[in-house]
């Protein structure tokens, strides 16, 4: 509940103010217990992690004994779950709360977890927990009727195999005693509201300057920049939360960079280009985040910072000499010298020269394209659609379809993709239909038809009177729906401005006719 509506319901309701530096020392002394029982130690949060004590024969006496003592240094309760894996030691971590243990042995594990249902497994949220349903899955023993072959297509490949190993308790995942950061980001989702593109470049702007402030304190620099925007949902109302972001759309693009950077002026060019490409309404904008990954350490700021950080795997980086890993080694042990790789100290300056100019083109063909996606919207919004004969060249085919990437979308989404294949495949019954139609027919009697007759009546051989007792005179061209018009047949479109050209011309000779009177 929102504390606003609790305030409602209860005004003398008495909120517990956040005491940081509290749960700081509080998660400090807990960890300094649990590093003496063992030094394999995975952290997942301030209060939580994960223990190897596989050197231990009797592990439910070392949960008692771990929990007293956490209670006695830190005044808090702890719950422990005892399994052979990560996954085990989760389920049964639940079933101990609150202030208790469970241990979970492998031989029981299937018969425990078939009575779970599927959003107790790790990593089933909302979204997978509709499409498991969507297959009537409803709890653990449900998986267990389906191949891993048919729960990766339904589910996408590692998804589906972790789902089948979770359903009969295996569970592979190895312990990370020392994990490499991955990403490096700043964002904002609450008290977002803006009236003019303006303000939204200045709030990227800030954006860029605080993580490029943040990268360089860190020691870190980044070779792809990630760009989230949160957009309000067409139609959606105030949210229940008070200048909360409430119904949007996630929008986040991926931007390669030719180099290692953590300037300000970089990240922000490149974001403020993504922006400006998705010509998203500043007043619909609820959210902006932007991420580092791809990261490698700055040579500059390690006197600094040392080797505190953790850096990302990242295959185009280059190969340190073993030369200069040696110098490196030997420059640690001597804050005062700065650290500087041997590639940037013989650095030429042709090479200089040559990263200006990549960077350069590089500039010039992101704004090409961004001109060119511009120029292409505007052609699209001011083209009249294809003509009816050039729509199947248009229509979404089935083999156009990834089934790895299908499954893993929203539901709605899959239903409006099924829904498009089954209007493509009633308009090529249609298409068909109509060919079989026309070929029974010879050229030559389609064009005396036509002759003779004509889809309007030539307004050369019609009298007034006739005009008015027996042909209803059709609006001009302008009055028809464009989207109409677009639907019809080739033929007919073109019979219409036919028509509507002959009756422009017919009304100028009558106007010519009476100013000669």
């Amino acid at each position: 509940m929102m504390i606003g509506k609790a305030k409602k319901l209860n005004p003398n309701i008495i909120v517990v103010p956040y005491t940081f530096d509290k749960y700081e020392k509080i998660s400090r002394l807990m960890y300094s217990v649990l590093l003496k029982y063992s030094t394999k130690l995975q952290v997942v949060s301030c209060d939580e992690a994960y223990l190897d004590v596989s050197h231990e024969n009797n592990p439910e006496d070392l949960a008692r004994k771990l929990r007293k003592e956490v209670y006695d240094v830190t005044g808090c309760t702890a719950s422990v779950g005892i399994g052979s894996n990560l996954f085990l030691a989760r389920l049964a971590t639940k079933k101990a709360k609150p202030n208790g243990q469970f241990y979970l042995r492998s031989e029981e594990a299937m018969a425990y977890i078939s009575g779970l249902s599927v959003r107790e497994l790790p990593g089933v949220g909302w979204s997978l927990a509709h499409r498991l349903l969507a297959l009537n899955i409803h709890k653990c023993e449900d998986i267990m009727k389906y191949s891993k072959e048919f729960l990766q297509h339904k589910l996408g490949e590692k998804t589906g195999e972790r789902i089948y190993n979770h359903a009969r308790g295996i569970d592979a995942s190895p312990l990370k005693t020392l994990q490499q950061r991955k990403s490096i980001g700043i964002g904002a989702s609450w008290g977002i509201r803006m009236t003019s593109t303006e303000q939204a470049r200045k709030f990227i702007s800030d954006l860029s300057f605080a993580l490029s402030d943040r990268m360089m304190k860190a020691g870190l620099l980044a070779k792809t920049i990630v760009f989230k925007l949160l957009v309000r949902q067409k139609g959606a109302g105030e949210p229940r939360k008070f200048l909360g972001h409430g119904a949007v759309d996630s929008l986040s693009r991926s931007i390669h960079l030719g180099n290692y950077t953590n300037q300000h002026q970089d990240i922000y060019d490149q974001c403020v280009l993504v922006f400006s490409s998705l010509d998203i309404p500043a007043e619909d904008i609820r959210g902006c985040f932007i991420h580092g990954v791809k990261l490698k350490r700055s040579d500059s700021d390690i006197d600094q910072q040392g080797d505190e950080q953790g850096f990302g795997d990242d295959e185009d980086a280059v190969d340190v000499d073993p030369y200069e890993e040696r110098l490196r080694k030997h420059l640690k042990n001597n804050k005062k010298m700065k650290i500087v790789t041997l590639s940037q100290h013989f650095k030429t300056e042709d090479d200089i020269e040559m990263q200006k100019a990549n960077k350069a083109n590089q500039e010039q063909e992101a704004k090409e394209k961004l001109i060119s996606k511009q120029f292409e919207k505007l052609k699209e919004d001011w083209t009249v659609k294809r003509q009816r004969e050039s729509v199947k060249e248009d229509l979404l085919k089935e083999e156009q379809i990834d089934q790895s990437i299908f499954t893993t979308l929203p539901i709605s989404l899959q239903k409006e993709i099924l829904q498009l294949l089954e209007q493509t495949k009633r308009k090529r019954i249609r298409e068909h239909e109509d060919e079989k139609g026309t070929k029974k027919e010879s050229k030559k009697q389609n064009r005396e038809n036509i002759q003779k007759k004509p889809f309007f009546p030539p307004l050369d051989t019609t009298t007034v009177e006739e005009e008015k007792s027996e042909v209803v005179d059709l609006p001009s061209l302008s009055q028809i729906d464009r989207d109409i018009f677009s639907d019809l047949p080739g033929k007919i479109q073109r019979e219409i401005i036919l028509y509507d050209k002959q009756r422009k011309e017919k009304e100028k000779e009558r106007l010519d006719r009476e100013r000669a009177k």
